[in-house]
């Protein structure tokens, strides 16, 4: 009993494993703002991207405008910029971040509040 339980985790474990692989996460800081960002990572095309957004000290960061220009600069290439909405204090989402190409992407964050616009690089590779 005690092999099927053991063998029963590890099943477990691998199937969320594969669930998650693919998925990424990604953190950047500034003295400003600590962004975490939720986004798949395999395949070309349009996926949802979602960024948490904080103060340093972890207070969500309510109220800002949050756009995203995506840049693969190897092939010069630009997707269009996304302004993200804000779906809870301090998480702003878009459906669809699109990602046309594998390889090296650079997601420039812009954050805007009040008179106040901060510059942030996602680094993202899409395989």
């Amino acid at each position: 009993m005690m092999q099927q339980s053991r063998f029963m985790v590890i099943c477990i474990l691998g199937l969320m494993m594969v669930a998650c692989a693919g998925r990424t996460s990604i953190q950047v800081e500034s003295s400003v703002y600590r962004v975490q960002a939720e986004l798949e990572q395999v395949g070309l095309g349009k996926r949802p991207i979602v960024l948490t957004i904080t103060t340093p000290t972890g207070a969500p960061v309510v109220g800002a405008q949050v756009e995203i220009l995506p840049i693969m600069e190897q092939h010069g290439m630009l997707s269009p910029p996304l302004t993200l909405q804000e779906t809870a204090p301090g998480v702003y989402m878009h459906p669809e971040l699109d990602l046309t190409m594998s390889g090296e992407w650079q997601l420039k964050l812009a954050i805007t509040r009040a008179d106040d616009r901060r510059e942030l690089i996602l680094p993202v590779v899409i395989e």
